[in-house]
């Protein structure tokens, strides 16, 4: 199953400098210094918020773009998409069910793959589990489930003999020679590329990974 999700960078940004400025008092008051603008709370620096066994609401939205429509106009230029928007309440899966929360979603990604993993310690056999960072004010591993309290499914498909928001205009102008249409978006995986321990050690591409780059060629 291809990734479908797209990956975001975040470039760092310069804070402007904090002016400190002395604000007007009522008539009786002592004046005091203040710092102005007020300081703004930070982003919840962790994911530790969700870890609540009570439960935390969430909605959570994903969106695939199936195709770019190319209109005559700007107005007519659109997307065709399936989006899901669920909401629920998330809470943390126990730490001895984790192990087969994490096979179903390898296996549905990369079907196979999890055979072909080191034996992950759960803690059955005695011993700490890898999975069980609860506390922690950042898990590096974790597993929530979340509840379909409610969901909604949206999908826009445009009809290529019908585009929408054009005029007549729009398709006589440069002498009726405007061009519209629809480019499908496909999503495929490209060669297999070792990271640099596996091209080092000349390690075969894993079975469960050889039917997903089928037909491709080494870039």
């Amino acid at each position: 199953m291809p990734p479908d999700t797209p990956n975001t960078e975040v470039s760092p940004c310069r804070r402007s400098p904090t002016t400190r400025r002395k604000r007007p008092s009522p008539s009786g008051a002592r004046s005091r210094s203040t710092t102005w603008p007020p300081a703004t709370p930070p982003a919840h620096p962790t994911l530790q918020h969700l870890w609540s066994t009570e439960g935390v609401p969430v909605s959570v939205t994903v969106t695939l773009v199936d195709g770019l429509f190319v209109g005559r106009a700007a107005i007519s230029t659109s997307l065709n998409f399936r989006s899901v928007v669920v909401n629920g309440t998330a809470r943390p899966v126990a730490p001895e069910d984790r192990a087969k929360s994490f096979q179903a979603l390898t296996d549905q990604i990369i079907p196979g793959r999890w055979s072909e993993f080191r034996p992950i310690k759960d803690g059955r056999s005695g011993g700490p589990s890898e999975l069980d960072t609860d506390g922690k004010a950042t898990p590096t591993i974790g597993v929530l489930s979340v509840s379909l309290t409610d969901a909604t499914v949206t999908a826009k498909t445009h009809c290529i003999s019908e585009p929408e928001h054009e005029t007549q205009a729009d398709r006589d102008w440069n002498d009726g020679h405007n061009w519209a249409g629809l480019l499908p978006i496909r999503r495929i995986y490209g060669p297999a590329l070792p990271d640099s321990t596996a091209a080092q050690r000349g390690s075969a591409v894993p079975r469960s990974v050889q039917p997903l780059v089928a037909g491709c060629e080494a870039g």
